[in-house]
């Protein structure tokens, strides 16, 4: 998945160490290297659809 600088994502799966299955606000998803994202310092869980996910913005 193409990443965009100040973008959010969310993560939908972190079972995985080094990648992470994510959605952006589009609503586009896939896979990121975990060392291209980092949560931000106020970090908000959301409920969408019954799924946790957390909000990661790439640096």
């Amino acid at each position: 998945m193409p990443l965009q600088k100040g973008e959010k994502y969310y993560v939908v799966n972190d079972s995985n160490a080094q990648w992470w299955y994510v959605r952006n606000m589009a609503g586009q998803s896939g896979y990121v290297p975990t060392n291209y994202i980092h949560k931000p310092n106020t970090l908000n869980s959301f409920d969408m659809s019954d799924t946790h996910m957390q909000v990661l913005l790439f640096a």
